[in-house]
């Protein structure tokens, strides 16, 4: 796939002067950040799905706690409207 993209000045400075750096093309170095970003949305994905289904595993089995010991203090819906 071709993509065309219209820059700032300054981003496509910024593109030619990494890529330089790393000895690579500006498409390559592009496409580099791109597949980067992108798989590290992945894995943040993931590792959210994870989490929630370890939570819902241990809720499953019994293993939950009172809201009030998630928190270092106690918030009540007075102290909330009494600000």
């Amino acid at each position: 796939m071709t993509i065309t993209l219209n820059l700032t000045p300054d981003m496509e400075l910024y593109l030619i002067q990494k890529a330089e750096q790393k000895g690579i093309s500006v498409e390559d170095y592009t496409l580099e950040i791109l597949t980067e970003y992108i798989s590290n949305d992945d894995e943040s994905k993931e590792s959210i799905l994870n989490s929630l289904r370890t939570s819902f595993q241990e809720a499953k089995a019994g293993k939950t706690k009172p809201v009030s010991q998630l928190w270092d203090w106690n918030v009540t819906v007075e102290s909330i409207y009494n600000r």
